[in-house]
């Protein structure tokens, strides 16, 4: 039997396990295995990661707008520029007729 099968061969039973301690003997088991000259291969390794741990945050119990303004740096609408632009826009057609040139 080539190297292939066996390598497909394992990744079958590996696919029957049900129990998460069984996989995680296994993938301890794997890595203690691995020889010192192949643990490079290893290291830049791309192994996928959990997106639940990936994407999870932390819930806050109370929303606080000015707290996440704070983390996210907004620093809102400049009033002034923003009239000022309406100003030198001078658009005088209805918001109507204006939606449906869209």
């Amino acid at each position: 039997m080539n190297l292939a099968i066996k390598k497909y061969n394992i990744i079958q039973l590996i696919m029957l396990v049900a129990d998460e301690q069984v996989l995680d003997r296994v993938s301890n088991e794997l890595r203690q295995s691995i020889s010192v000259k192949e643990e490079p291969i290893l290291e830049n390794m791309s192994l996928v990661e959990d997106p639940i741990t990936k994407y999870s945050t932390i819930i806050e119990q109370e929303f606080d707008l000015e707290k996440i303004k704070q983390e996210q740096n907004y620093t809102g609408i400049d009033k002034e520029k923003m009239y000022r632009l309406m100003k030198e826009a001078d658009i005088q057609e209805p918001i109507e007729d204006l939606l449906k040139m869209i």
